[in-house]
């Protein structure tokens, strides 16, 4: 068993001071990739993703949720017994562009110190 959360070997930058947002690309390249390479069920849907990165390695790992008899994942995932089981996909031999393929926007931030969502001011 293990909790979803990010960490590094050294966390210079803290899940804490992290953040990170992105739209799933409009072709549904996920759920394809899944349905192809990794079995995907007719009632699972994506919980999340874990992604890591190292000097010398990656790892990809999509999180899949039974989501039969709810209306979307996010009420699977309420309603879902503690410790919240999911199937795992790993997912070998990817690059990190390829991985980013998965989305239509990706974006993250990350802060030293606690600052997520102060202003700054700043040039582009």
């Amino acid at each position: 068993m293990g909790r979803f959360t990010a960490h590094a070997q050294y966390d210079d930058y803290e899940p804490d001071n992290c953040q990170v947002a992105a739209d799933d690309a409009d072709n549904n390249y996920l759920y394809n990739y899944l349905k192809k390479h990794h079995d995907l069920k007719e009632h699972e849907s994506v919980f999340g993703i874990k992604f890591y990165s190292g000097e010398r390695f990656k790892s990809i790992k999509i999180l899949l949720i039974d989501s039969s008899g709810f209306e979307s994942v996010a009420e699977a995932i309420r309603n879902a017994p503690r410790p919240i089981q999911v199937r795992i996909a790993k997912i070998e031999d990817m690059t990190a562009d390829d991985f980013l393929k998965f989305f239509k926007r990706f974006s993250l931030v990350m802060s030293r110190q606690p600052v997520i969502g102060e202003e700054a001011s700043f040039e582009d």
